[in-house]
């Protein structure tokens, strides 16, 4: 069962008063004549557990929050052991799922009493939680014996209520809880969440913004394209959609332990299709964090989700590709 709003704001709001409790006992055992920067790294590590924690735990805001600190490293505070980032990439890809009954729930809600008989199989078991869902592994009907391979995303119920009420609090406990570096602008990045969280709580939106980028990427013979798979949309409700599934080494494993050339590869794709999907689609993906992204066995990159896009029809700004220093659909 997801955590009421009344019980998700006071676990947001614990963070912060947990960081003054550890500053506190922190002062108590330097003056009891520990080491300093002994007690500095523990009660840091502490407070990175407890915040990787709870983010998970809650999903909804907070952990889209703990997911986009996870990849804009300026963000941090000072952090010599890289706690903060170590803690919160595992935000991208190792989350709890919500129980089946209430999966089942939404299912029927909006594929009807009959859902099943849609599928020729269906693996109760979430294959990966996201910030406001999870994604099932599954067989569609599709003619053939043994049905087409997908991932099925379901929406958590109350995942618009959750989502609202995490913003309003974020703007409070990222900044109190030391988990912004100081100098930050804040503000702009809240508003920014919230209104990124707001369309992605619309699946047959994710689904249009994906056909969008099929369209232009699936079967082209330029080099860019050729080296992208869009998974093919099945079906798409408010709140379930199915796709096709994609298998691959998530780009976060492929970072820390991939070898130099699958790094250098896969950050190449990477860049190239952020900066290509304006002037070949009239779209930005604006959620490149790398739980997103997967390197295919045949060396392409996948890309998995399509929530979050902002529309360009002129492609990239000027300024914006001169800030940069590259072009859009180059390669």
């Amino acid at each position: 069962m997801r955590p009421s709003g009344v019980v998700r704001t006071a676990r947001l709001l614990a963070l912060p008063a947990g960081t003054v409790w550890l500053g506190v006992e922190g002062m108590a055992r330097r003056l009891a004549g520990q080491d300093a920067e002994g007690v500095r790294r523990r009660a840091r590590a502490r407070n990175v557990a407890r915040t990787r924690r709870v983010l998970g735990d809650l999903e909804g805001g907070a952990l889209k929050a703990g997911q986009l600190l996870s990849t804009v490293e300026a963000l941090f505070p000072t952090d010599p052991e890289q706690s903060w980032r170590e803690a919160l990439t595992t935000l991208q890809e190792d989350n709890p799922g919500m129980p089946w009954p209430a999966a089942r729930k939404v299912l029927v809600a909006e594929l009807g009493p009959q859902w099943r008989q849609r599928f020729v199989a269906f693996d109760e078991r979430p294959a990966a939680a996201a910030s406001i869902g999870q994604v099932h592994r599954a067989r569609w009907h599709d003619g053939t014996p043994n049905g087409r391979q997908v991932a099925v995303k379901v929406q958590y119920p109350g995942a618009r209520e959750a989502l609202l009420t995490d913003v309003r609090v974020l703007s409070v406990v990222t900044r109190a809880g030391a988990l912004i570096a100081r100098g930050v602008a804040l503000p702009p990045l809240v508003k920014q969440l919230r209104t990124r969280l707001l369309e992605e709580l619309d699946y047959t939106r994710e689904a249009a913004n994906q056909n969008a980028f099929y369209a232009v990427y699936a079967g082209s013979s330029t080099t860019a394209a050729a080296e992208v798979v869009i998974p093919g949309v099945v079906h798409a409700t408010v709140r379930v959609l199915v796709q096709d599934w994609l298998d691959g080494e998530p780009l976060a494993r492929v970072a820390t332990s991939g070898t130099a050339s699958q790094r250098d590869r896969l950050a190449t794709l990477y860049q190239r299709f952020l900066l290509s999907g304006p002037a070949r689609c009239g779209l930005l993906h604006t959620d490149p964090h790398p739980g997103n992204f997967r390197l295919l066995p045949d060396g392409r990159l996948g890309v998995l989700d399509f929530g979050s896009c902002l529309a360009l029809p002129g492609g990239l700004p000027r300024t914006f590709g001169r800030l940069i220093g590259g072009a859009p659909g180059r390669g």
